[in-house]
């Protein structure tokens, strides 16, 4: 058995045979703090327009329904957890850690299968 332990592959001379290490200083430390403020206050406006847009759309409230919500682009309705419950029934996901001793022997291990004990 041959096992892949990368996820991706990197050619040769890519990486840099001596890296270089940067020391960062207070400037540069203040510098991405002011890029990480600015990307803050983006995505808060991002986020109270969105709201607003939403109470300006939908003035009758939130619904805790699941099978309410449509889709923006195309108005479809979404599936409810009860229906994603349905189709994960049938993988019997809530008994998948439980440990069922199908014999008493035991198994043998699929790696080392030509090990006699």
């Amino acid at each position: 058995m041959s096992m892949v332990t990368a996820t991706a592959w990197v050619p040769r001379g890519f990486a840099a045979p001596f890296p270089t290490k940067y020391e960062f200083d207070e400037a540069e430390f203040d510098r991405i703090a002011k890029l990480a403020k600015l990307q803050l206050d983006d995505a808060q406006e991002d986020l109270e327009e969105a709201e607003e847009a939403a109470k300006a759309g939908g003035g009758e409230g939130e619904s805790d329904s699941d099978s309410d919500i449509e889709d923006v682009t195309g108005g479809a309705k979404v599936k409810s957890k009860g229906d994603e419950d349905d189709d994960l029934a049938e993988y019997d996901l809530e008994h998948y850690d439980s440990d069922v001793a199908k014999d008493t022997e035991g198994e043998g291990m699929g790696m080392f299968g030509n090990v006699k004990s």
